[in-house]
């Protein structure tokens, strides 16, 4: 009975050259050039997130109110107390 051995059979085993790494472990340059990029993209989205959250122009004060010393709650020139806390404003808490 014959064997039939696997190795003589094929012929001599060749090994491929290792891969250069290249690629996968980066040089300096690789390396500056992935910060470049990653500065860039963090740069873009701080200017997007700036964009997007900054103060909207509101409407301008009403001159017709001014704030509680007390609270600070808006009141109207014409009250007499802050619906507030309570304290009497106006003209007639100077007195």
């Amino acid at each position: 009975m014959q064997t039939l051995d696997y190795a003589t059979a094929l012929g001599p085993v060749r090994i491929p050259p290792p891969v250069p790494l290249g690629f996968i472990t980066p040089g300096p340059l690789d390396l500056l050039i992935g910060a470049f990029c990653l500065g860039f993209v963090g740069l873009v989205v701080l200017v997007v997130l700036l964009l997007v959250l900054r103060p909207k122009p509101g409407v301008p004060p009403n001159p017709n109110l001014y704030p509680c010393p007390d609270c600070g709650r808006p009141l109207s020139r014409s009250a007499s107390t802050c619906p507030g806390c309570g304290r009497p404003v106006g003209p007639s808490a100077n007195q």
